[in-house]
């Protein structure tokens, strides 16, 4: 085992340029894609409570790897000991961090308070981990706690997807965005993965084609469905990327516009049906008013879209526009509004069912269904004929392309090793479904010609030829 004292961990530490950063959302994507492979960790041992010991320090060991914190005296300790690991890429290693709390006792000897057993994997998105780690007592069963704050940093050279990407990128976009996208959709079909659907997305509304992307991903799920009842009902590829989309480009207007909801549904959380109806139809006032402030190219996309199932549905366009935004967007947002970040902290229970009572009548409505198939629902079903012209309206606005409108709010830079991570995850996602996007090309309802099949089918050769290792 190696043991570092203090200076020497700080030597090591600044030698590596080591710090606490922010990371891309790509970046975290691409290390919870890649897995363990071998990087570095950071660790901030910040301090302790409930040790009820005076003298103690921490000793941080991951696989033969050992470092520790200063000594401090007091009952409730302030460490602050910043240390750094680097890891290798050693799959018979046990990844684990393990904290160890100890107490400093006369003639250099050392009691072990407790310890602590964290799996590294915790820590692979790649952001600060920020938390207290309970450290089990191994005398008395008490549970001291030690919190800590964590980041790992994965190797990019370390995958070999990555230096292809690196090296090809321009190459395999090009190859990637013939044709419609028929490979990219048809890899989409075979393998729908919402990590996929986030890594595409950004990557492609960094080219400026993200709408491209989700028109033509539309095209292929109208082309192949089976009716009006099941387009767009399902999970898809085309249904989770577009939400992604909306999360992306319109998260500060989904927060404005649905804050003041929640808040009403929080501060009151009895509330009668009349209540109930009178904050919804308040809100599609609202939505009404406020449609300006809507991203430019939200509405962008929801025209594009209603000109599309127009082709196949004319007499239910705008009811699609509708059932997409509420079922797919907002009905979400409103039911769980921390997982939009929306608010911080999860409503209880009471909130919880309140919320989705509003999201089921306003998603009720914006089916233009203007009954409740449950019988305790059946009071809420005036709401639905007192404002069906109102949904319809709110539709025909957000599917009619305005002349201006407030930019997309796209917080997150996309730097080109985000560009290489983002197309390393589409390398690897090809190379571990080869045989089935194959199989799916010939098939693909856009490819209307043997000379287009052929040409698609050289593209993809081609492809597979610039992604070998």
């Amino acid at each position: 085992a190696v043991s570092l004292n203090i200076m020497e961990q700080r030597r090591r530490h600044n030698s590596f340029g080591a710090a606490f950063r922010k990371v891309s959302t790509m970046e975290r994507i691409y290390s919870l894609y890649c897995g363990f492979q071998g990087g570095s960790l950071l660790i901030e041992v910040i301090k302790g409570k409930g040790i009820g010991a005076a003298n103690t320090f921490c000793i941080l060991t991951i696989d033969k790897m050992k470092q520790r914190t200063s000594l401090q005296p007091d009952v409730d300790p302030i460490w602050n000991s910043e240390i750094f690991f680097e890891i290798p890429n050693d799959n018979s290693a046990d990844h684990n961090l393990i904290l160890t709390l100890q107490q400093a006792k006369k003639l250099k000897r050392t009691k072990t308070i407790g310890e602590a057993k964290i799996p590294l994997t915790r820590f692979l998105d790649g952001t600060i981990h920020e938390e207290w780690f309970s450290v089990k007592s191994e005398s008395d069963g008490t549970s001291p706690e030690v919190l800590l704050k964590v980041q790992y940093t994965s190797e990019n050279d370390r995958n070999k997807d990555y230096h292809i990407a690196k090296a090809h990128y321009s190459s395999i976009l090009k190859v990637l965005t013939q044709h419609d996208l028929v490979i990219l959709a048809t890899l989409c079909r075979v393998y729908e993965s919402d990590e996929l659907s986030k890594t595409l997305i950004r990557l492609f509304n960094h080219e400026g084609q993200a709408l491209r992307l989700l028109i033509q991903f539309a095209y292929r799920d109208l082309k192949l469905t089976k009716g009006e009842d099941t387009l767009f009902r399902n999970d898809s590829m085309t249904t989770k990327t577009s939400r992604n989309y909306m999360k992306m480009i319109a998260s500060d207007w989904l927060r404005e516009l649905l804050l003041p909801l929640i808040r009403q549904v929080t501060t009151s959380p009895s509330l009668t049906p009349h209540q109930v109806m009178d904050i919804a139809s308040k809100f599609l006032d609202h939505m009404i008013e406020t449609i300006d402030s809507v991203p430019l190219n939200v509405r962008k996309f929801f025209h594009l879209l209603r000109q599309l199932v127009k082709q196949v549905f004319p007499d239910s366009e705008i009811k699609f526009v509708g059932a997409f935004l509420f079922l797919r967007f907002l009905a979400p947002a409103i039911v769980s509004p921390e997982s939009f970040e929306i608010i911080e902290e999860a409503p209880d229970g009471k909130v919880r069912k309140n919320l989705m009572l509003m999201a089921k009548i306003l998603q009720n409505l914006a089916n233009l269904v203007p009954i409740f198939k449950e019988e305790a629902m059946k009071t809420y079903e005036p709401f639905l004929t007192e404002n069906k012209d109102k949904m319809v309206h709110l539709f025909e606005l957000f599917s009619t392309l305005p002349n201006k409108g407030p930019p997309d709010q796209w917080r997150s830079l996309f730097s080109e090793e985000d560009q290489w991570r983002s197309v390393a995850i589409v390398i690897g996602t090809i190379h571990k479904n080869k045989i089935l996007v194959r199989e799916g090309l010939p098939i693909d309802p856009r490819i209307v010609s043997q000379e287009m099949l052929v040409s698609c089918l050289e593209e993809w050769e081609k492809l597979l030829d610039l992604i070998q290792a």
